[in-house]
């Protein structure tokens, strides 16, 4: 994942990624993050707090992964390139909820 941060400092900054263009400013990255993190705090809860994440939108895949940080979890992203055995080992490694 490559981004670049712009404006980082005032908490008005924007992030956007490198690769897709795609970009967000820290008010929509926040809600983003919030929305998401109230939802996987009430998936892990009482389980497993390990998550595999993947996406093909890296994006997508670095909002997840400050979700679940934020909801207390443990987070790690595949690259949509993972071999069967790469996924394989990391999904053992983790044992995700």
């Amino acid at each position: 994942m490559r981004f670049t941060l712009t404006n980082t400092v005032t908490p008005s900054g924007t992030l956007t990624s490198l690769v897709s263009k795609k970009s967000m400013d820290s008010a929509a990255l926040e809600a983003e993050i919030s929305k998401l993190a109230a939802t996987f705090g009430s998936l892990l809860s009482g389980t497993s707090r390990n998550v595999v994440i993947a996406q093909n939108d890296e994006f997508e895949s670095l909002i997840d992964l400050f979700a679940v940080w934020r909801a207390g979890g443990c987070a790690a992203i595949l690259s949509p390139a993972s071999t069967d055995h790469e996924i394989a080992t990391v999904v053992d490694l983790l044992d995700p909820a």
